[in-house]
């Protein structure tokens, strides 16, 4: 089970997440096609994902594919998990910074999981 959300609300869920304590994981692909991921503290600044002090093999696969996606796993049992697509770049004046403009969101949870908590404003 699914819902959309619009990039317009993303702030307000990604700051719903981190202060119930959820870190999220920078997923991208390296030649291989194969995932990697890195845990990281993501913040909006206007309009755009911000994540400081990503490691260097990670900021090389993001220079080589700027696909990327955040994902906030589920900060309780049968919850959601906040999903969000967007095109990575590195910060021109931070290398160790990504800059994240997303292109949609999502929150996600098995049907199997809807049982679980809600929260306001979803």
């Amino acid at each position: 089970m699914s819902i959309t959300v619009a990039v317009s609300d993303l702030p307000k869920h990604i700051e719903y997440f981190t202060q119930n304590g959820g870190s999220a994981i920078l997923l991208g692909a390296n030649e291989e096609m194969q995932a990697r991921v890195w845990v990281c503290d993501p913040f909006v600044d206007d309009g755009r994902v911000i994540v400081a002090h990503v490691g260097a093999s990670q900021r090389r696969l993001i220079a080589r594919n700027p696909v990327a996606t955040l994902v906030y796993p589920a900060i309780e049992p049968h919850g959601w998990t906040f999903i969000i697509d967007g095109h990575a770049m590195l910060h021109a004046d931070d290398p160790e910074t990504v800059v994240i403009t997303p292109s949609g969101g999502m929150l996600h949870r098995p049907a199997a999981h809807a049982n679980g908590p809600e929260w306001e404003g979803v």
